[in-house]
C-alpha cells in the first residue's frame, strides 16, 4: 500500500514501508481475511505421482467399488510397495512412510496382509481418534474435518507421504448424500493434501445394479468430483481376474485406462503360533477391459440386480393404495433399500415386457400429466398377468408432435423410460382419441408427448413460475450458475431434458443461462413440425 502525500521521498518512502507493516499485521491477525495475490508470484510447477498416473501427490484419490472387489487389498498393495519405493512414479527407488485409518478391517489383519505384501513395516502407521477420560482411552471413531487439526500434527510428525481411510463415508457425520454436508469433510481434506504436499487416497462404495460406471460412486456427485483422480474396480465374474479403471485423472493423459490383477492367498505366521491365510495382489498389468464393460455385462449375463428390483418392486406397489404409486416416490423408496434410479427402472421395463407393471398417465387439475406404476390385478390375486392395463380417463390437451431425430418421424407416446418398438410406424396425420390411448401401444396413430411431459417422469415435477417465489427461483439458478462456474459444459446433457418452464426460468435473469436456454428453445423449435 502506498500513501499519496507530497513530501520529500525519503519520508515517503518511510510512510510507505510503515503502511506495508500495517497490512501485513491485519492479514496475520485471527480471522477471516481477503487476500490477493499476482499471477507472476505463482510457481509452475509439474503435478508429481505417488503412482502415475492413479495417485497424484498433493491431492486426493478415490477408489470405488462394489463390496468384496478387493479395495482394501489394493490400498495395502498400494501402501506395502510405497514403503519400499517401487511404486513407478516421482517416488520411485524413495521408500514413503504411509499411515492408514481402516474401519472394517483390524490393525491386526492389516499388519497381516501388509506383511504378506512385503511392506517394510517400520514406515506403517495407523491413525484413530481416542477420548481419554480420567485415564482411560476409548476409541472414539473419526469426524472429518473436526479432527483434521489433531491429524495434521501426526502425519507432519511421522512424515506420512500417503494416508488411506477406508472408507471414507465413516468420517463424514452429515448426510452422505448432499453435496454440502460432503464437501464440508472433503473440501478441507483435499486441502490438507495439498498443504502437506501428501496424496490421501480414500475408498468409497458403488450403489447397486448396473448403469454408467462413472455415475456409480455412492451418494453425492461431490464424492467424485473433489478428487483429482477417481479408479473404479469390478471383478470379472468369468476370469475372476479384478479390473481397475481410471475413471477421473485431472493430471495425466491417462483417462480410461485400465490394470488388471489377480487375488491369491498367503499363509501368515500369527504371534499366537498359529497361521492366518490372507489375500495378496498378483501380476498387476494393462488391460483392454474397462469396469463399465463388466458391470453391465454381468448385470445382463445373470440378471440378479434387476431381478431383485423386480421383486421389490411387485412388493413395494402391491402395498401402496391402489397398487400403484408415482415413479419418483418408488425410485426415492427404492433407492432407501439400496437401489439405484438405473436399476429400478430397467427392473420396471422387465416387469412391463412381462406383463406384471404397466404405467398409466392421467391429468391432473392444473393440467399436468402425471405417471403412475401400476402392478396388474392377476399378480395380486396369485394368478397370470392380464396383460391389458386399463385406460384411465384422460383430458384433451393441446398436444404437438415432436421430430425424432435423424429418423424424419415422430416420438410415440411411450413413458419416457419405455424404448419404442422398432417396427412401429407412425401416422403424424392421425390423432387418437382418448378412449384409445394406451401406454404401451406401438401402432400408427398415437397422442405425442411435449418435452415438458416427456421430462415429467425422470424429474417427478414441473416447476412452475406462477407457483415458485423468487428466492426459490434464484436458488436453483444460483445452483446452476455454480455448475456452469465448474464446468462450462455442465448442463449441455440436462438442458435438453428439462421442461419448458424450468427452461423459461433460466431465462428471469440473464446472461449465461438465458443464453444456453435461448439456445434450447431454439433447438426445439427447429425440431417441431405442425400437427395436421
Amino acid at each position: 500500500m502506498s500513501l499519496d502525500i507530497d513530501c520529500p521521498p525519503a519520508q515517503k518512502a518511510v510512510a510507505d514501508q510503515l503502511m506495508q507493516n500495517i497490512s501485513t499485521q491485519a492479514a496475520q491477525a485471527d480471522g477471516r481475511h481477503a487476500v490477493v495475490s499476482t499471477a507472476q508470484s505463482v510457481r509452475i510447477e509439474k503435478a508429481r505421482f505417488q503412482m502415475y498416473p492413479t495417485i497424484p501427490i498433493g491431492y486426493t484419490t478415490a477408489i470405488s467399488g462394489k463390496a468384496g472387489e478387493t479395495k482394501s487389498v489394493l490400498t495395502i498393495y498400494i501402501g506395502a510397495h510405497a514403503t519400499k519405493g517401487t511404486l513407478p512414479g516421482d517416488m520411485l527407488h524413495k521408500p514413503v512412510n504411509v499411515a492408514y485409518t481402516a474401519f472394517e478391517d483390524s490393525k491386526g489383519m492389516q499388519v497381516a496382509r501388509l506383511k504378506a505384501a512385503g511392506a517394510d513395516l517400520s514406515r506403517v502407521f495407523f491413525i484413530e481418534m481416542t477420548d481419554t477420560r480420567k485415564g482411560t482411552s476409548v476409541d472414539t471413531g473419526m469426524m472429518i474435518p473436526q479432527d483434521l487439526e489433531a491429524i495434521e500434527s501426526l502425519l507432519v510428525s511421522n512424515s506420512v507421504g500417503i494416508w488411506f481411510i477406508d472408507p471414507i463415508a465413516s468420517t463424514v457425520s452429515g448426510d452422505i448424500n448432499k453435496e454440502a454436508d460432503v464437501r464440508r469433510a472433503i473440501d478441507p481434506l483435499a486441502a490438507l493434501a495439498q498443504r502437506l504436499g501428501i496424496s490421501i487416497v480414500f475408498v468409497r462404495h458403488f450403489n447397486k445394479g448396473r448403469g454408467q460406471a462413472s455415475e456409480k460412486m455412492s451418494g453425492s456427485h461431490a464424492w467424485r468430483d473433489v478428487p483429482k483422480s477417481v479408479m473404479l474396480i469390478a471383478r470379472d465374474p468369468d476370469t475372476e481376474e479384478i479390473i481397475i479403471t481410471l475413471d477421473k485423472s485431472n493430471y495425466s493423459q491417462e483417462i480410461g485406462s485400465s490394470w488388471t490383477y489377480t487375488v491369491n492367498s498367503a499363509d501368515i505366521a500369527t504371534d499366537d503360533g498359529d497361521h492366518l491365510s490372507v489375500p495378496i495382489i498378483t501380476g498387476l498389468t494393462p488391460t483392454d477391459k474397462n469396469v463399465n464393460e463388466i458391470i453391465n455385462r454381468d448385470a445382463e449375463i445373470d440378471g440378479e440386480g434387476d431381478k431383485t428390483a423386480g421383486d421389490f418392486l411387485v412388493s413395494f406397489l402391491g402395498s401402496c393404495d391402489g397398487n400403484q404409486e408415482q415413479p419418483y416416490k418408488v425410485v426415492n423408496a427404492a433407492h432407501k433399500a439400496g437401489f439405484s434410479e438405473n436399476t429400478i427402472k430397467t427392473a420396471r421395463k422387465r416387469k412391463t415386457r412381462e406383463g406384471v407393471i404397466f404405467v398409466r398417465k392421467s391429468i391432473n387439475t392444473d393440467g399436468r400429466p402425471v405417471w403412475f406404476w401400476v402392478l396388474d390385478a392377476g399378480v395380486l390375486a396369485g394368478g397370470t398377468p392380464s396383460c391389458t392395463p386399463p385406460v384411465p380417463p384422460i383430458r384433451n390437451v393441446a398436444i404437438p408432435t415432436i421430430q425424432s431425430r435423424g429418423t424424419g418421424g415422430v416420438q410415440e407416446n411411450v413413458p419416457p423410460d419405455v424404448p419404442p418398438s422398432l417396427d412401429s410406424k407412425v401416422n403424424t396425420n392421425e390423432h387418437k382419441s382418448e378412449n384409445q390411448a394406451r401406454v404401451g401401444e406401438t401402432n400408427t396413430n398415437q397422442l405425442l408427448l411435449t418435452e415438458d411431459m416427456r421430462s415429467n417422469e425422470n424429474k417427478s415435477y414441473s416447476l412452475n413460475l406462477d407457483h415458485q417465489d423468487s428466492a426459490f427461483v434464484d436458488e436453483v439458478l444460483a445452483k446452476y450458475r455454480k455448475q456452469l462456474a465448474a464446468d462450462p459444459s455442465a448442463l449441455d446433457v440436462k438442458l435438453p431434458q428439462m421442461s419448458p418452464v424450468t427452461l423459461e426460468m433460466l431465462t428471469q435473469r440473464g446472461g449465461l443461462l438465458k443464453q444456453l436456454a435461448d439456445q434450447e428453445f431454439q433447438r426445439r423449435a427447429d425440431s417441431f413440425t405442425p400437427a395436421s
